[in-house]
């Protein structure tokens, strides 16, 4: 049996950020899509030239998102890979099995 007892900060945000960017990735472009066919429908629907025409922009904002939604949970990572670090000084850690 293992202990972890430090989660260095770095590892942490390196982690977080990839984590958080896959997820926002994936599911923001579920959303992305969504609107972009509710937008679409929309404007069959209703005739409207205009509607729809900022797609680039969707898309542009999207990547943006990912980004800026990684660095959050990267962020957020350290954070708690702080606390983890204080509370496993008082506890001891986790205990791991390690094959």
């Amino acid at each position: 049996m293992k202990r972890l007892t430090h989660i260095r900060p770095g590892s942490a945000f390196k982690v977080g950020f990839v984590m958080y960017a896959l997820l926002f990735g994936i599911l923001g472009l579920l959303a992305l899509l969504l609107t972009l066919l509710g937008v679409g429908a929309l404007r069959d629907m209703l005739d409207i030239a205009g509607v729809g025409a900022g797609i680039a922009g969707a898309l542009i904002g999207y990547v943006i998102s990912v980004v800026l939604y990684g660095l959050a949970g990267g962020v957020f990572s350290v954070i708690a890979a702080a606390i983890y670090n204080v509370v496993a000084g008082w506890t001891g850690g986790l205990e791991i099995e390690v094959s």
